[in-house]
């Protein structure tokens, strides 16, 4: 072989090697968009419908058995009703968020996880009050806006004010606090909420307190320790971790939840 074939045969090698890396690179790349770059477009910039007759349609659970004529509290946080969103309904996407198409008299409504997740609870359990985290400030009505607000207010150790009043925690025997993990923790709407809040701690009228986690993929993380300590007490069960994609579908999950609560014996704060 000559010394051009040569060379041209070197050539020929190193351009198929680099057409390997490329396919290589390439492949990669398409594999990663579908296993992240997909997930998050369908949870950041696609809406996400609900049907909330449905989504509420869920099998009851009797507290009752935890503690005679159980007053139970309902306590959540959420993005939707914290936030100025925009009027156009249908423009609405975010992973906090969905819509309701289906209420032909009063319209689209716009509804958030964590409000959800406190409604099918409520159905489930029957009798209950409700409570509604909200803060004086308003968030803004875009994810990145609301991500880089909640950053602020960790790095500033900022104590966020509520415009909601705390109800008296002390004259119900059961409260669930369905919250949403932001910078994996608790966010800091809810960590005001619980340290003004006067939790019972009384032996011979117990108080039993659960809780119930929205999140992107982080379950739980450090969320539960932070509302402990916030708290001053210790959850009376292991939390209930929800994503967020599974929210419109969560009443099973829900329903077991509580029904396993209702069968065991939870402790009291």
């Amino acid at each position: 072989m000559s010394e051009a074939a040569k060379i041209q045969d070197t050539l020929k090698n190193k351009s198929h090697k680099k057409l390997i890396i490329v396919l290589i690179i390439i492949g990669v790349i398409i594999v990663l968009f579908f296993a992240f770059g997909l997930s998050y477009i369908k949870r950041h910039f696609i809406e996400k419908e609900v049907d909330l007759s449905a989504a509420l349609d869920i099998r009851s659970v009797d507290l009752d058995s935890i503690k005679k004529d159980n007053r139970i509290l309902v306590v959540s946080f959420t993005y939707a009703e914290n936030a100025k969103l925009i009027d156009n309904v249908d423009a609405v996407s975010g992973a906090s968020l969905m819509v309701d198409h289906h209420d032909e008299l009063q319209g689209d409504r716009i509804i958030g996880n964590c409000e959800l997740l406190s409604s099918m609870i409520g159905s489930s359990v029957g009798e209950c009050d409700y409570c509604s985290i909200i803060t004086e400030k308003t968030y803004p009505d875009t994810y990145s806006g609301t991500v880089a607000e909640a950053k602020k207010e960790f790095d500033n150790d900022e104590d966020v004010k509520l415009r909601s009043e705390i109800p008296d925690l002390s004259k119900y025997d059961t409260v669930f606090i369905i919250y949403p993990v932001w910078w994996g923790t608790i966010p800091k709407a809810v960590e005001t909420f619980v340290e003004q809040a006067e939790f019972r701690h009384d032996d011979k009228d117990p108080q039993y307190v659960f809780a119930v986690v929205s999140h992107g993929g982080s379950g739980k993380a450090e969320s539960v320790s932070g509302l402990e300590k916030a708290a001053g007490i210790k959850l009376s069960a292991p939390v209930l971790e929800v994503f967020d994609d599974d929210t419109t579908e969560a009443k099973d999950v829900v329903y077991k939840w509580l029904k396993k609560i209702s069968e065991t014996k939870p402790s009291p704060v």
